[in-house]
């Protein structure tokens, strides 16, 4: 490893992995600080449009997540409650004339921070970052097994999510909308819903939204979006979530 990087990537998920493979790719050397050891499953996103599916295949890893996790959803169907008002066929009326992707987030991460090892990316699982400080080279001071050690680099990207080290360590403001919606899900095994078709269901009074998307082999994620001025939380939703991906399902 040089004594000055190119580049140092804080988080090794979809955004940190996918820019470690192509800088990589192209020459630069790269290092992943990665927190987890594993990454465990939680409702995030797990479904990508068909225009995210063009930007996949601009970063060159469109082939291979279809050859490894993603499974191809070519349609969509909406529902005003329980009568479906749309059937839409993705591939042929959206500019990128793709289908949607959908798989399970902690394979896909997997998947992406190893084809970053195989492009050349250094990756290193375990790793909390402590502290980044600017400069010419920028350091990073980071923590492995109760041992700290400073890291120097051209460019830092942070992509280490909402408690962001690197976004506090230089004193970017972060700024939030209000909270507007509630997020639960479920992923259910031995599903019978159709694995071509993401399914959308709208109860437009109160503004809240069923999803179900197919992951392939019987596997599905279920979600309810609630808005959050009706407090819905904690079991009240999560059961919620459940009648509505059975009734799906």
């Amino acid at each position: 490893m040089p004594d000055v990087l190119d580049l140092v990537i804080v988080g090794g998920g979809l955004g940190g992995a996918a820019l470690a493979k192509g800088m990589a790719e192209r020459g630069a050397s790269v290092l992943v600080l990665e927190r987890e050891r594993q990454f465990n499953d939680r409702v995030r996103g797990e479904y990508m449009t068909s225009w995210g599916a063009g930007e996949a295949r601009q970063l060159n890893i469109y082939d291979l997540l279809v050859g490894t996790v993603a499974h191809q959803v070519p349609w969509a169907d909406f529902y005003a409650e329980t009568t479906r008002t749309v059937h839409r066929d993705l591939t042929v009326t959206t500019p990128q004339q793709l289908p949607c992707l959908s798989f399970y987030h902690p394979q896909m991460q997997e998947i992406l921070l190893q084809s970053a090892a195989d492009a050349g990316a250094k990756v290193r699982r375990g790793v909390s970052v402590q502290e980044v400080r600017t400069g010419d080279p920028a350091t990073v001071v980071a923590r492995e097994n109760g041992r700290a050690e400073s890291l120097r680099t051209r460019l830092v990207v942070g992509a280490d999510g909402r408690s962001s080290t690197v976004r506090s360590s230089v004193g970017f403001q972060m700024q939030c909308d209000p909270e507007f919606n509630l997020i639960a899900g479920v992923l259910l095994d031995d599903c019978r819903a159709p694995e071509d078709v993401a399914q959308l269901v709208v109860k437009s009074d109160i503004g809240q939204q069923a999803v179900i998307f197919p992951q392939g082999k019987g596997r599905a994620r279920g979600s309810v979006v609630t808005p959050a001025s009706l407090d819905s939380r904690g079991r009240g939703i999560c059961r919620g979530t459940l009648r509505v991906a059975s009734a799906l399902a």
